[in-house]
């Protein structure tokens, strides 16, 4: 709940959103956030899924992205990206891996992670 309110909000405040899903790239199922997109990478557009480190350098390049209008991120540095994710597996490390910040949101109880070095 409230992510469409969310990347809504981002959007006004000149933030650039990118969707990094292992899921489908059909962004039919979502219409009112399809303008506030500015990249998008599924595996059937980049060829592997989270926590590999390619979807996050592929919004990063725009390498093979989505083309259906959207403009690459083009901004290189991974650390001032922040990857927001429900799994700590695929999003958390694989956000850590490829550099970026990341912040787990998820209804399990509170487990206690330890991040790799």
């Amino acid at each position: 709940p409230y992510a469409c309110e969310l990347i809504q909000l981002l959007h006004q405040n000149g933030y650039k959103i990118a969707v990094i899903t292992n899921g489908t790239s059909d962004l039919s199922n979502h219409p009112s956030i399809n303008s506030l997109i500015d990249a998008f990478v599924s595996p059937e557009i980049c060829g592997d899924s989270k926590p590999s480190v390619i979807p996050f350098h592929m919004v990063l390049t725009g390498i093979n992205y989505q083309s259906v209008g959207f403009e690459i991120i083009g901004v290189f540095d991974p650390r001032i990206y922040l990857h927001v994710g429900d799994s700590y597996e695929t999003d958390v490390l694989g956000a850590m891996c490829a550099g970026w910040n990341s912040v787990l949101i998820t209804k399990k109880p509170t487990i206690e992670y330890v991040c790799p070095p």
